[in-house]
C-alpha cells in the first residue's frame, strides 16, 4: 500500500521528533545540537528501515 521509502520516511522523522525532544530535555534548551543529532539519527533509522524493507518486504 505504502512504498518503502515513505514507511521509512515517517518513522525517521517520528524518530527524529523522539530524540529532538529528549536531547533538548538533557541540553536545557540547546537547538543546534538538538537538531544535529535527531537528524543524524532520524537519518540512521530511515536508511536501516529502508534498506530492512527492501530485504524483507516484497515491492509489488
Amino acid at each position: 500500500m505504502f512504498s518503502n521509502v515513505l514507511i521509512g520516511f515517517l518513522a525517521g522523522i517520528g524518530f527524529g521528533a523522539w530524540v529532538f525532544s529528549k536531547i533538548q530535555r538533557q541540553t536545557g534548551g540547546n537547538t543546534t545540537n538538538s537538531l544535529v543529532v535527531a537528524g543524524g539519527a532520524g537519518l540512521v533509522l530511515f536508511i536501516a528501515i529502508v534498506t530492512l524493507m527492501a530485504l524483507f518486504v516484497p515491492s509489488n
